[in-house]
């Protein structure tokens, strides 16, 4: 995740679209879905 997208993310905390305990999960999403990605893209080829 970007510091852009953190930054987003704050920014609607902020404002109070958002609370900080679901920015705290969104950047958890964010970053596991980020991982899961970089493992899937490492893995291709191999079979």
């Amino acid at each position: 995740m970007s510091a852009e997208e953190r930054q987003k993310i704050l920014q609607l905390v902020e404002d109070g679209k958002i609370t900080a305990d679901e920015a705290i999960l969104l950047i958890r999403a964010l970053d596991e879905h980020e991982q899961s990605e970089d493992w899937d893209s490492s893995d291709e080829g191999d079979w």
